[in-house]
């Protein structure tokens, strides 16, 4: 998020160069408004992939569906009531993911899972099984 907030103008000038300068200040204002989302987005795709991996795609497809609608309705809002441009289609998507974000970190935490949160143990790091995951995740990563 940082590094997209820092060097989003630049990664908008590489891609589009010859674009409209009213259509660059449109692309600027929808990036900003939508990488400050960034975070409550990996949130919630932390959150589903647990919840997939415990084979309650059900409850991810619903969130999932809330978020959507929430997004699409949004949108239209924005759109054709505000009249915000770019910032109107921005804002809905930015609420929507924190939206998700928000239920699954709620859902994350029922002691009823095979798998969940527990507060007294967020903070705190597994140096062993975080070199495991590292060990499988930075090459896989690396592959083209």
């Amino acid at each position: 998020m940082a590094l997209m907030l820092a060097l989003g103008d630049t990664v908008l000038k590489l891609l589009y160069p010859r674009v409209d300068p009213e259509v660059m200040r449109a692309c600027r204002i929808y990036l900003r408004i939508v990488t400050l989302s960034f975070p409550a987005n990996a949130i919630y795709n932390a959150g589903a992939a647990l919840y997939r991996s415990m084979g309650k795609t059900r409850t991810t497809m619903i969130v999932s569906m809330a978020m959507n609608l929430i997004n699409v309705f949004g949108n239209a809002i924005g759109v054709f009531v505000l009249r915000a441009g770019a910032a109107g289609v921005a804002w809905p998507t930015t609420i929507s993911w924190c939206f998700a974000a928000v239920v699954m970190t709620f859902l994350c935490f029922n002691q009823e899972n095979e798998v969940c949160f527990h507060g007294q143990n967020l903070l705190r790091t597994d140096h062993e099984m975080a070199g495991r995951i590292l060990h499988i995740a930075v090459p896989n990563a690396a592959e083209p």
